[in-house]
């Protein structure tokens, strides 16, 4: 299993015989207005792409998309990826949204979903606390799994909650790709976990390493690398964490 760190949530996961692009946002640095209502008026993506986008795309066998907003699909991301790659979704929603946008392989995750010898494994999110979740809707996780293969578990845009515990449990993940970077909005609890929600993914699966990804991307991002190692070093599980840094490849 490789991981390699884009920018924000945008990864590139090599798993089995398959090469996984997660949640694509791919415009320029400042292409699109900064999320409302936070204290920051740095129009997003506030960081450049650590390489060229034919790059990012380069052999590409799948993209999965964990849910619409702008900072996991954008317009340049739907304008250029290969309309006839193979796209996952979590719902008919998000399907009808790429099929708009002219994508014809589109498929819904299942429980049990297959991809040449890669079997995807939706998993649910919340992606805040409420009221936020109201606002934020749908969101999932993916756990990839392969016979000889580590067990990946991709958490996507969750705070720490019992769906997660659960899917812990359940499948007993050797790596948890978490979305760590506490993006919050004034006046409300964060909307994807902070470092004391990768805390409690430590505590209830010790056994697993923690990779961190959706850090210092986007201008409601409140958790910064350093902040979240400093946290682990001080909770005893630095060991158990690795936070890439953009461009930035881990071999699991």
């Amino acid at each position: 299993m490789k991981i390699t760190q884009i920018r924000n949530a945008t990864v590139i996961i090599e798993y089995g015989s398959k090469r996984f692009l997660i949640d694509p946002m791919l415009g320029a640095k400042g292409s699109f207005a900064p999320f409302p209502f936070t204290g920051n008026k740095h129009p997003n993506p506030v960081v450049e792409l650590p390489m060229p986008v034919d790059m990012i795309l380069r052999d590409i066998d799948a993209v999965i998309i964990t849910h619409t907003h702008l900072d996991h699909i954008d317009p340049p991301a739907l304008e250029v990826i290969d309309k006839q790659l193979q796209i996952f979704v979590q719902d008919n929603k998000d399907a009808n949204f790429m099929r708009k946008h002219g994508f014809i392989n589109v498929r819904v995750l299942s429980a049990k979903t297959h991809f040449g010898d890669v079997t995807l494994h939706k998993t649910p999110g919340k992606h805040g606390a409420f009221p936020m979740i109201l606002i934020a809707g749908n969101t999932c996780g993916v756990v990839f799994h392969k016979e000889g293969e580590k067990t990946l578990y991709l958490v996507g845009d969750t705070i720490w909650y019992d769906g997660v515990e659960k899917s812990l449990k359940k499948y007993l993940p050797d790596v948890v790709l978490v979305n760590a970077g506490g993006n919050k909005f004034k006046g409300f609890r964060p909307v994807i976990m902070h470092e004391k929600d990768v805390l409690e993914v430590h505590r209830h699966a010790p056994q697993s390493t923690i990779v961190a990804t959706h850090m210092e991307g986007v201008n409601h991002n409140t958790v910064t690398r350093k902040a979240l190692s400093k946290f682990a070093e001080n909770n005893g599980f630095s060991a158990k964490l690795i936070i890439p840094d953009d461009g930035q490849t881990i071999s699991l």
